[in-house]
């Protein structure tokens, strides 16, 4: 245990090195596996970032430390990833307005198969709804100030291959504006944003399924846009 307590933060410095083009020798490597149980070891990390908002996966020395291990054959036949449990996590926005009469939410589309609620990954120093509301202006290219309300709900789905495939979880807040919407240029990669309502969502084509039944909530709700 004082092993691990020890070495658990090696991560960090050593990730720090390598990107810096001086990554930790084969010396390191085999004084470290000698002191540690490297398999423990891993296992202690993930521990320690797994409640994290972001998830584990979202910390790049962790999941450099990791990678570098099982490529030494160190942590090899260990799996660090449950298949009911999210190894990241990010946040996205539903940003609902009142247009004549009706409920309208926000979409967009980054690919060509379908429309989505603006997201992405969470910051060290976020929380997860600041991170709904940072990720829906800089996807959206909103430059109304935003207010969060609560959180809609989240939708999971696998991501990568073979031993890297893990859970993602993206968790979504509902947005609104004090005024009307302000939309600025459209970002780079975000080909076209779209406002639509409640027949329409039931309908537009959705990069994922899943996202479907939180649009339709979120339009009936009775809170949503007030």
């Amino acid at each position: 245990m004082l092993a691990l307590v020890k070495w658990h933060d090696t991560s960090l410095p050593w990730h720090l090195s390598s990107t810096k083009g001086q990554p930790p020798s084969d010396k390191a490597w085999r004084r470290l596996a000698s002191e540690v149980d490297l398999r423990l070891l891993a296992m202690f990390m993930v521990a320690d970032r797994v409640d994290a908002p972001p998830g584990w996966r979202r910390n790049a020395p962790t999941v450099w430390f990791l990678g570098e291990a099982h490529r030494r054959g160190l942590v090899s036949d260990l799996r660090l990833d449950l298949l009911d449990h999210p190894s990241e996590i990010s946040a996205g926005g539903a940003l609902v307005r009142e247009h004549e009469g009706a409920r309208e939410v926000l979409v967009i589309r980054v690919r060509r198969d379908g429309y989505e609620l603006p997201k992405g990954g969470i910051e060290w120093d976020e929380l997860p709804s600041d991170a709904a509301v940072r990720e829906t202006r800089e996807e959206a290219g909103i430059e109304t100030v935003l207010q969060v309300g609560r959180e809609l709900a989240h939708v999971d789905y696998g991501v990568g291959e073979g031993p890297a495939r893990h859970l993602k979880r993206v968790r979504y807040f509902l947005l609104e504006s004090t005024g009307s919407v302000q939309l600025g240029p459209l970002p780079e990669r975000t080909h076209e944003r779209r406002w639509v309502g409640p027949e329409t969502v039931r309908t537009i084509a959705l990069v994922n399924e899943a996202l479907r039944p939180l649009l339709v909530a979120t339009l009936e709700s009775s809170d949503a846009g007030n």
